[in-house]
C-alpha cells in the first residue's frame, strides 16, 4: 500500500513539472491527469482541513460558552444553596433560642412533687394487732389530716401552673404565651411556695435515741449482702441484693429521724427497720402500718459441708475467700484427670499432677420473719458472728414481745394524767402518751 501511495505521488509530482513547465504533451498526458487528479484532491483535503477546522473552533468555542454558562449556573446554585443553608441555620438557631427559653421559663416555673400525699393505703398486711404500733399510726393520720387541707390547696395551684405550662403550639407562638401569662405564673409560683414551705415545715419526728439496736441490726445485713456466696433456700425467691435495698419509700419523708433506718424490700412492701418500730410501705411508697420490732425474729444456725480442692481448682460446693475452714484435709499428689483406678486419664492431653485437699468449710444460715419466713445459706464468716450477735442482743432487747410502756404511760395518763408518780415517770423516759414514740413538729 505503501508503495503504491508512493508510485501515485511520485507521478503526480512528474506530471506538476511538466504541467508548470509547458511541456504537456500526448506523451505525458497520463503524468499531467494523474497530477490534476491528485492536485484537486489535496486542494479539496485541504479545503475540508480548513472547514473542519473552523467547525472544530466553533464548536469549541461553543463548548466553552456552554461550561462557562453551566458553570456560572452552577455557582448561582451553589450560591443559594449556601444561603438558603444559612437561613435555615440561622432560623434553626434562632427556634432553638426560643426552645431554650421556653425550657427555661417551664423550668423556673415546674414544681417538685410534693414529700408526701395524704391517700391512705388500700391493702394491708394482716398480722397479730399486739404487733400494731397504734401511737405511730394515729400520729400518722392526725399529720395527715393536719396537712390535707395544705396539699389540696398546693395541688390546685400545681394543677393551673401545669395547665399553662402544657400549653404546645409552635415555639413562637409557646414563646409569647408563656411570656403573655409571665406574671400569673409568677403569682401561683409564690402561692405555690407558701404552701409548700408550710408543708415541709410540718414532718413527724421519730424519737429514736438508741444508735447501738439498730446499728448491730444493719451491720448484720450488711455483712450478709457482702458475703462471697449467699442464695436463697427458701419458699420465698428473694435475692439478697433485692432485699437489702437502697430505696427510700416515697412516704418515708414524712419522718424525721437521727439514725437512718435499715430499708428490706419483701415482695410489695417495704420495711423500714428503726430501733424501737418498723414502718411499713407499699411498693409505690405509701405509709402502711408501724410494727412493733419484737415482729422480726431472726434465726441463725451454723453446719459443716465439705469441700474438695485441687490446687486452684475447686469442685461441688465452692468455698469462698470469707469462709471458715474449720478443719484443714491431707494434702495428696494425683492427676488433673484420674481414671476408676487411680491411674491418669490418657484421653486428656493436658494432665498435670496437682495437689488434692478435701477440706471441711463453715457455712451459716439465717432465718427471718417478717410478713413472710425467708431463709438463706452463705459462706461468710464475719456475717455468721455479726448475725449470731444481732439475734441474741435482738432477742435480748424485745424477748419476741411488743414494748408495753406506751400502753401503760397511756393508761396512767387517762387515769390520773395529774398524779406525781405519772409526773416522775414522763420526765423519767421523757414521753407522754402521745409522743414516746414519736410528735409532729
Amino acid at each position: 500500500m505503501e508503495i503504491i501511495l508512493f508510485i501515485i505521488l511520485f507521478l503526480a509530482f512528474a506530471g506538476n513539472i511538466f504541467l508548470f513547465t509547458g511541456q504537456a504533451s500526448a506523451d505525458n498526458w497520463f503524468l499531467i491527469f494523474v497530477a490534476v487528479i491528485v492536485d484537486i484532491f489535496l486542494f479539496f483535503s485541504v479545503i475540508y482541513a480548513i472547514t473542519d477546522k473552523m467547525e472544530a473552533s466553533v464548536k469549541e468555542k461553543e463548548k466553552k460558552e456552554a461550561e462557562e454558562i453551566a458553570r456560572k449556573k452552577k455557582e448561582e446554585k451553589t450560591r443559594k444553596e449556601k444561603e438558603q443553608a444559612r437561613r435555615q441555620e440561622e432560623e434553626q438557631k434562632r427556634i432553638q433560642e426560643v426552645i431554650s427559653k421556653i425550657d427555661d421559663i417551664k423550668a423556673s416555673y415546674t414544681l417538685k412533687p410534693l414529700p408526701f400525699t395524704v391517700f391512705n393505703p388500700i391493702v394491708q398486711i394482716s398480722c397479730d394487732n399486739s404487733y400494731i404500733n397504734t401511737e405511730i399510726n394515729r400520729t400518722v393520720k392526725e399529720f395527715k389530716d393536719s396537712i390535707s387541707c395544705l396539699i389540696s390547696e398546693c395541688w390546685k395551684i400545681d394543677d393551673e401552673i401545669n395547665s399553662i405550662l402544657s400549653y404546645e403550639s409552635d415555639p413562637d407562638s409557646t414563646l409569647a404565651y408563656l411570656t403573655e401569662k409571665s406574671d400569673e405564673l409568677q403569682k401561683l409560683k409564690e402561692q405555690s411556695d407558701f404552701f409548700r414551705l408550710q408543708i415541709n415545715q410540718k414532718r413527724i419526728v421519730l424519737l429514736d435515741k438508741d444508735k447501738n439496736a439498730l446499728s448491730f441490726l444493719s451491720n448484720a445485713f450488711f455483712r450478709l449482702k457482702e458475703s462471697k456466696k449467699c442464695f436463697n433456700n427458701g419458699t420465698t425467691n428473694v435475692y439478697i441484693n433485692d432485699l437489702i435495698c437502697n430505696d427510700k419509700p416515697y412516704e418515708l419523708n414524712m419522718f424525721i429521724y437521727e439514725y437512718p433506718p435499715l430499708i428490706l424490700s419483701i415482695n410489695d412492701y417495704y420495711y423500714c427497720c428503726f430501733s424501737n418500730v418498723i414502718l411499713e410501705f407499699s411498693k409505690n411508697g405509701v405509709y402502711l402500718d408501724a410494727l412493733d420490732p419484737s415482729i422480726l425474729r431472726l434465726s441463725v444456725t451454723r453446719h459443716i459441708e465439705t469441700v474438695y480442692k485441687c490446687n486452684d481448682y475447686q469442685n461441688g460446693k465452692n468455698t469462698e475467700s470469707d469462709s471458715y475452714i474449720s478443719n484443714v484435709g491431707e494434702t495428696t499428689q494425683t492427676w488433673l484427670h484420674t481414671r476408676v483406678n487411680g491411674l491418669p486419664d490418657l484421653r486428656y492431653s493436658y494432665n498435670p499432677r496437682v495437689s488434692r485437699r478435701t477440706d471441711e468449710v463453715m457455712y451459716g444460715k439465717v432465718s427471718f420473719y417478717l410478713s413472710e419466713k425467708i431463709s438463706y445459706t452463705f459462706s461468710s464468716y464475719e456475717a455468721i458472728l455479726a448475725l449470731e450477735d444481732a439475734a441474741n442482743k435482738y432477742v435480748k432487747k424485745y424477748n419476741n414481745k411488743r414494748d408495753t410502756l406506751p400502753d401503760f404511760l397511756a393508761l396512767m395518763q387517762m387515769v390520773d394524767s395529774d398524779s406525781q408518780a405519772m409526773k416522775d415517770i414522763s420526765e423519767r423516759y421523757k414521753a407522754n402518751s402521745k409522743n414516746y414514740f414519736c410528735q409532729i413538729t
